[in-house]
């Protein structure tokens, strides 16, 4: 028998060990000592077992995105820096990479069961949810020690202990990270022609038109109405006029700039949140002058600029003259529909506006020169901005992943799903935005489950440095109370309009 097959023998049997681990049984036979081929074969059997459970929970169309891989090699990688700091400490570094080995094959039934749980967990209190999950942690600590255990038995248990809690920390980020990577997705809608959605869980996406960007000398020669000439010639002075009387930033204190962004001018939902959103931000964390609107809606282009990217570029370096860009943090927070291109769609009748790219949206805040960024992106396929968008003083969260849908849209809602759980209960109850996310992660979740809807999947990605700051900015607010959600433009009303336009 040549060396390969004792290599292959020796992965199976650890595979075999591990998961007797994972259910608390001791192995029959000694864990013997593999080279790194050993541990290679189980760290494609746990990808493989990830892989196979994401595929089977994905409806649909199958499409593979190799975008989080990186996350699944930064949970390896880390399993293997754990296992040789873990087996030096204890005292057995010539088993360092059988204890990874072992470390990857034991925590496979556990990872099925998280993944199992994150999906398919009915249950409307969310509180229960997050209770299983942490049982699983304790469950994978206790695997963890059994496994140290059963690696240097002849190690004090006081030794085992220390090691155990020591490497539980250092895996506990890898381990989460690597069970949201999902490496399959469906393009196919939820709707279909034998069971339409209810109009008020349509989702938020909407085609991507390729209306070109219009420079002040081409705009007489436009075929647009006086008014709408009108409108976008007087955009400049309203914005000047709207940042004009942003407050300053206080010296020595973190201070919070908000933009909010209604780009569909069709739908009253989005003009609904960025008005929520306003109210909310100056009520409970003192950002009271320090909000800048734009909004897309027919009945408000008298009194707010318009959400076009020109205004949220110019918008954006205005606010920055406000802030002092060296610790103050901008939250800015759009929401419209979304398209599979990653293109934020921006309309408003027959205007000729630019649709918003994630580079548009990462060159517009570099030119701003805004250094502390909280990026909210409530659309379909927002995911896909992330990439843009992220860096070490960036926290940016998305209605979606990239490759999935957004519910709530259309003229019989008041508010998306997204944003109902994010800014009405998220940051209506904490001013974490971080805790806001999972809030609103779970209240999504629980909707789309109730109505057998594919799951959204809410993204969040934060940057090393920038939660520290938010800590510090977090420290300076007063406690204060939620702000009811009151819509300005009820769902009745259109209704009620869209009947009289009907008989007309």
């Amino acid at each position: 028998m040549n060396a390969s097959d004792n290599d292959l023998r020796g992965s199976v049997r650890l595979l075999g060990q591990g998961l007797s681990l994972a259910l608390f049984r001791r192995p029959d036979t000694r864990i013997a000592a593999v080279d790194f081929s050993g541990f290679l074969v189980l760290m494609l059997v746990s990808l493989l077992a990830f892989e196979v459970q994401d595929w089977r929970l994905t409806e649909g169309t199958h499409h593979f995105i190799a975008d989080n891989l990186g996350l699944h090699g930064g949970w390896f990688l880390a399993v293997l820096m754990v296992a040789w700091l873990s087996a030096k400490l204890l005292l057995r570094p010539a088993m360092w990479l059988s204890l990874g080995s072992v470390m990857l094959a034991a925590s496979l039934p556990w990872s099925v069961l998280q993944q199992e749980l994150a999906y398919r967990f009915v249950d409307a209190e969310p509180i229960r949810l997050g209770a299983c999950l942490l049982l699983i942690g304790v469950a994978l600590w206790a695997v963890l020690l059994r496994v140290f255990g059963t690696i240097a038995g002849e190690a004090s248990f006081a030794r085992r202990l220390a090691v155990t809690c020591l490497a539980w920390g250092l895996l506990a980020a890898p381990w989460n990270q690597h069970q949201v990577a999902w490496l399959w997705f469906s393009d196919e809608d939820v709707a279909t022609e034998d069971a339409p959605l209810p109009a008020d869980a349509l989702p938020d996406s909407a085609p991507s038109p390729t209306k070109p960007p219009i420079s002040p000398a081409e705009l007489a020669r436009t075929g647009l109405s006086e008014n709408d000439r009108r409108l976008l010639a007087e955009q400049p002075a309203r914005l000047k006029a709207a940042t004009g009387t942003l407050r300053a930033q206080t010296p020595g204190k973190v201070d919070l700039y908000a933009v909010g962004f209604a780009g569909d001018g069709e739908e009253a939902v989005f003009r609904n949140e960025v008005e929520f959103f306003d109210k909310l931000v100056s009520a409970r964390f003192n950002a009271q002058g320090r909000i800048l609107p734009l909004i897309n809606s027919p009945l408000t282009t008298d009194q707010v600029p318009l959400a076009t990217l020109y205004n949220l570029r110019t918008g954006l370096a205005d606010v920055a003259r406000r802030m002092d860009t060296r610790e103050d943090v901008l939250l800015l927070f759009l929401t419209s529909h979304g398209s599979r291109e990653h293109e934020l769609f921006v309309q408003l009748g027959d205007l000729p506006l630019q649709q918003i790219t994630p580079r548009d949206l990462r060159s517009a805040l570099d030119d701003a020169g805004i250094r502390w960024r909280v990026v909210v992106v409530s659309a379909c396929f927002s995911g896909g901005f992330i990439d843009a968008l992220r860096d070490a003083h960036t926290l940016v969260i998305t209605a979606s992943r990239r490759d999935r849908s957004s519910f709530g849209c259309g003229n019989s809602s008041d508010i998306t799903w997204f944003g109902k759980a994010f800014l009405a209960d998220g940051l209506n109850h904490s001013s974490d935005f971080r805790e806001a996310y999972a809030i609103a992660s779970r209240r999504v979740r629980e909707w789309e489950l109730a109505e057998d809807y594919t799951p959204s999947s809410p993204q969040i990605s934060e940057g090393a440095l920038i939660g520290a700051r938010l800590d510090a900015w977090r420290a300076t607010l007063a406690p204060s109370e939620p702000v009811p959600f009151v819509p300005a433009v009820p769902a009745s009303k259109i209704e009620d309009d869209s009947k009289s336009n009907e008989k007309r």
